[in-house]
């Protein structure tokens, strides 16, 4: 008895219920385990080898975002493991267990079909129809399962080509300039290559747009990002963080932007540098979890040293940033970091966006489409035919590259060349527009 829990995550007094647990399902994927949170203690609880735990929260029209997993251990202080103090570091005075997992899974179902029941026999969406939030829980015997895609061992090959009908595109006007999303990866890169880059580039000269892996032809990595922007002119949009909250830089001592680009070239690991600036932090009570001001404005959950993207945080300026920034200003320039100059065929702007506040943007969800299930898929299909439609002409070899990639990288670095379309688009006056520091830079919002 008591081995199992089933929690209801709701709005107030924690992260926002939704990306709580998005956030919490993307970082089991990346480490292997991650940690949920409960405001009940749940001192009756029992860990055994099949503990596991059922986490939802509600949708519109009795629908629910549910995450399932094992349970691997219970805690009553907060650890001091990167994933937990950045899903809860912030609210130490909420939460009174902490439970690490691992094997997440997510899906989308009706309230109803909540699995399993109370230990007094009650259904489970019942049991959560008052101000109830924890319960102990059975599964049910034989669990529902979720119909599995294949995935190819190399998520970029092309596959074989679907026809796809190009007739309802809206057609637009070519652009003036070559236009780049580049979906960045702070990941490992063996012998010049890093199989998490990708390059969307429409070029004024090609019929179709082209889509690129650091693990096609001759190999790409982050370095030779940097070569080819210096080489190939025109607009770059990049999804990285391009610098750090200004309370943050205070804290740590960089007086301007270039301080910050030597700070992350400081050491070849961004680990290391990621936890010796927690610790300046916390030595001057700045929350680890500060954001910059775009990203308040658009009221993004995570943060440019967050556990998932600090990586890319710190190699992006070291290993590009870095690069532009010792460039000819007639070469290339980093906005708002270098004097503004519109994009040209033979001089490069670069600037850094979000992929997923570009799909919210579009009226698109921002969720569900990196994983290998058969909605993952659907939602992939739907992100790259919108943006098809939009006039962005995107081949059928492409197209099915795109959805192939089971984790959704192919479909950031489309969904980023078409803010570098929309970019392109703005009037002059409109690049520099804002109210930021002169370190913690901005994306097109």
């Amino acid at each position: 008895m008591n081995q199992h829990i089933a929690i209801k995550l709701t709005v107030g007094g924690g992260p926002e219920p939704q990306n709580e647990i998005y956030q919490i399902y993307k970082a089991s994927q990346e480490n292997g385990t991650s940690w949920i949170a409960t405001r009940m203690p749940g001192k009756h609880f029992r860990l055994s080898p099949h503990s596991q735990i059922l986490a939802f929260t509600p949708l519109p029209n009795a629908r629910v975002i549910m995450l399932s997993a094992k349970i691997v251990g219970r805690y009553e202080e907060l650890p001091d493991d990167p994933v937990a103090q950045d899903l809860y570091g912030d609210y130490k005075a909420v939460f009174s267990a902490y439970w690490k997992i691992r094997n997440a899974e997510l899906s989308k179902l009706e309230a109803s079909q909540l699995p399993g029941r109370t230990q007094n026999d009650k259904p489970l969406h019942h049991a959560f129809s008052g101000q109830s939030s924890f319960v102990y829980w059975i599964p049910d015997a034989k669990p529902p399962t979720r119909k599995k895609v294949e995935a190819t061992s190399e998520p970029h090959q092309r596959p074989q080509t679907t026809d796809i009908s190009q007739s309802s595109i809206q057609l637009q006007q070519l652009p003036t300039v070559p236009l780049y999303g580049v979906d960045f990866s702070g990941a490992r890169e063996v012998n010049g290559r890093n199989q998490k880059l990708w390059i969307a580039n429409w070029h004024p000269d090609n019929e179709y747009v082209s889509l690129r892996c650091g693990t096609d032809d001759d190999g790409l990595d982050r370095r030779g990002i940097a070569e080819i922007i210096l080489q190939e002119g025109g607009l770059w949009v990049m999804d990285f963080p391009f610098g750090p909250p200004q309370e943050v830089a205070l804290s740590a001592g960089w007086n301007t932007w270039q301080d910050y680009l030597a700070w992350c070239g400081s050491h070849g690991d961004p680990v290391v540098l990621r936890d010796m600036l927690r610790e300046i932090l916390k030595r001057d009570n700045v929350n680890w979890s500060t954001r910059r001001k775009i990203d308040e404005r658009t009221k993004a959950t995570w943060f440019p040293f967050f556990n998932m993207l600090f990586r890319q945080t710190i190699t992006g300026a070291r290993d590009v940033l870095t690069q532009l920034e010792a460039a000819n200003r007639e070469h290339v320039s980093v906005l708002p970091f270098h004097e503004f100059y519109k994009p040209a065929l033979q001089r490069s702007t670069v600037v850094e966006g979000f992929p997923g506040w570009t799909l919210s943007r579009m009226g698109l969800s921002a969720d569900g489409y990196k994983n290998s299930s058969e909605s993952a898929r659907i939602k992939r299909i739907g992100i790259v035919s919108a943006i098809r439609q939009s006039g962005i002409p995107i081949c059928n070899d492409d197209f099915e590259c795109a959805i192939g990639d089971i984790e959704g990288d192919a479909v950031d670095s489309l969904t980023l060349l078409h803010a570098a379309r929309l970019t392109l688009n703005r009037r002059s006056s409109e690049w520099t527009q804002g109210d930021w520091s002169n370190i913690e830079g901005w994306y097109f919002d």
